[in-house]
């Protein structure tokens, strides 16, 4: 995988779903995230639930997330979910490294 980098998630997500993504990290309802040699995965609080999402980074301009919101799976964009476990990756607030 790619160096993650913040600069790499801004490119690769819309504006909207950065912000929306920065907000779920710093508000702390990142539940878990973990870096793996593909990508990384993670959980985000939503409500009473918690949204899964996997991301797989070919290269710093191809990245593919797979994540159970409307967002994503309408469109397949990389999403807020998708942001904010990145973040929690780069900032090293992620569960302990795994291979997916």
């Amino acid at each position: 995988m790619s160096v993650l980098t913040e600069e790499i998630l801004r490119k690769a997500a819309s504006w909207q779903a950065f912000k929306e993504g920065r907000s779920l990290f710093e508000n702390g309802l990142v539940m878990d995230a973990a870096a793996g040699s593909t990508g990384w995965k993670g959980s985000v609080k939503s409500g009473s639930r918690a949204i899964r999402v996997g991301v797989t980074m070919r290269s710093a301009t191809d990245i593919e997330a797979r994540c159970a919101c409307p967002e994503n799976r309408s469109t397949g964009a990389v999403c807020a979910h998708a942001v904010a476990t990145g973040l929690a990756v780069i900032s090293g607030k992620s569960a302990a490294t795994k291979q997916e």
